[in-house]
């Protein structure tokens, strides 16, 4: 099953700016559209599950030097069902104008 969504349910726009700061690399593609150079920064992250449940939104956090949990942004989507032993692989695709 494949969905995409766009519903923000909370965004730290400044964290997460820092964030793909941090998590940028050279091997991220840089795009032209128009005039304006786009860098797209893709990332993967798997959850897998150990009872039944049912997932209706989808977040990424940064665990911070302290171990402290910081969520960066949540999607709110349709709910989708799993059981044990299901795994959920959510693809973040940014793309941002580079200066």
């Amino acid at each position: 099953m494949t969905f995409e969504s766009t519903k923000i349910g909370y965004l730290n726009i400044v964290a997460l700016q820092n964030f793909l700061d941090k998590e940028t690399t050279a091997n991220d593609p840089i795009m032209n559209i128009g005039s304006q150079k786009m860098q797209i920064i893709e990332r993967a992250g798997v959850l897998d599950f150990d009872s039944e449940n049912v997932v209706s939104d989808t977040t990424l956090y940064t665990t911070l030097e302290n171990g402290h949990t910081l969520t960066l942004v949540r999607l709110i989507h349709d709910g989708i069902p799993v059981t044990a032993g299901d795994e959920l692989t959510t693809i973040w695709t940014f793309i941002r104008p580079l200066n």
